[in-house]
């Protein structure tokens, strides 16, 4: 148990809901409990369950700023990539145990890689890939250290880390000069960030929960 690292997710979380609603909602976070969604049921696979990030040692500095582990349905998902070209190499940064890989593997993405800076939830995302007899690259790595590869790209985020982090990813989605392609769903969960790429890309959709940028 990362113990400094509970403390400062504990004190920003009471900050920003309040503390009557942090007391309310602190079992449910310490103590979890996996609930099988209809995905895993039919995949067998595990991507359902929160993972608060303090449940882990994490070696790298960015921890601070990074968010919990959830994953949204696979419709979402499917959603936020919908008007992607294919070609693009797909990459999830923040990509947890992998639901979001499985999903564009089988949307036939030319290259699925996932970015994930916990060890522990980039090994179960390569069993679950495994149970699905898919294939992807699985990287354990901090997104705002990692380097994009060359060619399309289609960056995908499910609010994964807030503004510090994202601002060096955003960084380095300007400096590219390939075609790049960004699907962030919940982008109003971490503020400033979508506004980061509003600065050198274009909106080509914007929906309920979803933003997808081109340039």
């Amino acid at each position: 148990m990362n113990i400094s690292l509970l403390t400062v997710k504990a004190v920003r979380r009471a900050r920003n809901v309040g503390l009557r609603r942090f007391i309310t909602e602190l079992p449910k976070r310490v103590f979890g409990g996996r609930q099988v969604t209809d995905f895993d049921a039919r995949n067998g696979t595990n991507t359902d369950a929160a993972a608060p990030l303090w449940k882990f040692r994490l070696p790298f500095a960015s921890a601070q700023y990074g968010a919990e582990y959830r994953s949204p349905p696979e419709t979402r998902i499917m959603e936020a990539l919908v008007d992607i070209p294919r070609h693009a190499t797909f990459v999830d940064l923040g990509s947890g145990k992998g639901r979001a890989l499985i999903v564009a593997a089988r949307l036939g993405f030319a290259q699925v890689i996932g970015v994930e800076f916990v060890a522990e939830l980039a090994e179960i995302s390569r069993r679950n890939l495994e149970i699905t007899g898919l294939t992807a690259t699985v990287l354990v790595a901090d997104a705002g250290e990692w380097a994009p590869p060359s060619g399309p790209l289609c960056v995908y985020l499910y609010s994964p880390f807030s503004v510090e982090v994202m601002r060096r990813v955003s960084e380095k989605m300007q400096n590219r000069t390939d075609k790049t392609w960004v699907a962030y769903l919940n982008p109003t969960c971490s503020p400033g960030c979508a506004e980061l790429f509003d600065a050198f890309m274009q909106r080509v959709t914007v929906r309920q929960g979803l933003i997808t940028w081109a340039k």
